[in-house]
């Protein structure tokens, strides 16, 4: 099996590694490219647009000659990413760890991306795909719209808040009112100004529909768990968050907010999609990730404000939690900062 490495964001990258460098834009349109599968590769196209500056949208529609997997590869990170098929099934793996799932036709998803993790794509030969593709940086698309993260609603801060982690966060089935609005992009043969106003509000129109379905989930899902519960799983939260440095067994959170473990456990997974131990681990990578910018704290110092006794196993938990070693990532921050001072 073939791997192909993409990059759905930003929207010039998507071929960089699938064939040749972009050539084909619509007109002169330079945010806009609709290529043809490579004759070696089979039968097809592919649609890419990039939006507002903070919108990658990328559509494949073809029958393979070859089985090959898609890795996706995000270098922005703390994304989102929204993903619809209208075709066939095909393989899903939504993060490096996770197991790979089967994604049926009509079925839609909102996985949180970050830089160096990797999504996959497993696609075999002789079959028609039809799928697309939505990135949008969290934090940019927020901003570009005048709006911050505790201005949304409990449900959508959950989604565009800053979490390290790639998860699988909303995967749900069968909205054919998203499926109307796709078939209008795979429909346009021209892209004349008007064609490019109508692509703009139907992909606006995707990440609504997307969205609005996550909260109408999430608000059902709420209603399985009891309101006293709700409030003591957020209140575990925020326990979590400011108590890093010492938390670390489930049965000191649940004596902390008089839940039973059983029903914190729950209660996590239906709120934020990981086990109570998943989301500390996330929150402390988080905040290491936070005080690694901080240069006049060492390794062993960072360790010790997260609760993990041995630096040796926090640069082993970080890596395993972003592919990169502690000192790598301070690095990459501190080259990053001088070239944006060099270019201001």
């Amino acid at each position: 099996m073939k791997a192909i490495r993409i990059r759905p964001f930003p929207i010039r990258h998507i071929l960089k590694n699938f064939h040749s460098p972009i050539e084909n834009y619509a007109g002169n349109n330079r945010r806009v490219f609709k290529k043809n599968l490579p004759a070696e590769e089979g039968k097809g196209k592919i649609i890419g647009v990039a939006l507002d500056r903070d919108i990658s949208f990328v559509f494949l529609e073809g029958e393979l000659s070859r089985t090959i997997t898609l890795e996706l590869e995000f270098n922005h990170q703390n994304s989102l990413q929204f993903v619809y098929n209208l075709g066939h099934p095909f393989l899903y793996q939504f993060s490096n760890d996770s197991e790979w799932v089967i994604f049926e036709q009509f079925q839609h998803a909102i996985t949180m991306t970050s830089s160096r993790l990797i999504s996959k794509i497993s696609l075999k030969s002789g079959i028609l795909y039809n799928f697309y593709l939505i990135n949008i940086p969290k934090k940019q698309f927020l901003e570009n719209r005048t709006y911050n993260v505790t201005s949304l609603e409990d449900s959508l801060q959950l989604i565009f808040k800053e979490i390290p982690s790639q998860q699988k966060l909303h995967l749900g089935h069968y909205n054919l009112k998203i499926a109307d609005i796709f078939k209008e992009i795979n429909d346009l043969s021209t892209l004349n100004f008007l064609d490019y106003l109508k692509l703009e509000l139907n992909i606006h129109e995707l990440i609504f529909l997307h969205l609005q379905q996550y909260n109408k989930d999430f608000n059902y899902r709420l209603k399985l768990i009891h309101p006293t519960d709700v409030k003591q799983v957020k209140k575990a939260a925020e326990y979590i968050h400011k108590n890093i440095e010492k938390v670390s067994r489930i049965d000191w959170i649940s004596r902390e907010v008089g839940l039973n473990r059983n029903k914190l456990q729950q209660g996590f997974q239906e709120l934020y999609g990981q086990s109570v131990n998943g989301y500390i681990r996330s929150a402390k990578m988080n905040k290491a990730r936070v005080l690694l910018g901080e240069n006049h704290l060492s390794l062993s110092q960072i360790s010790h404000e997260i609760g993990i006794a041995s630096p040796s196993y926090f640069s082993r938990l970080f890596k395993e939690f972003y592919q990169i070693t502690p000192s790598e990532y301070r690095k990459q921050r501190e080259k990053k900062i001088i070239e944006k001072t060099t270019l201001a």
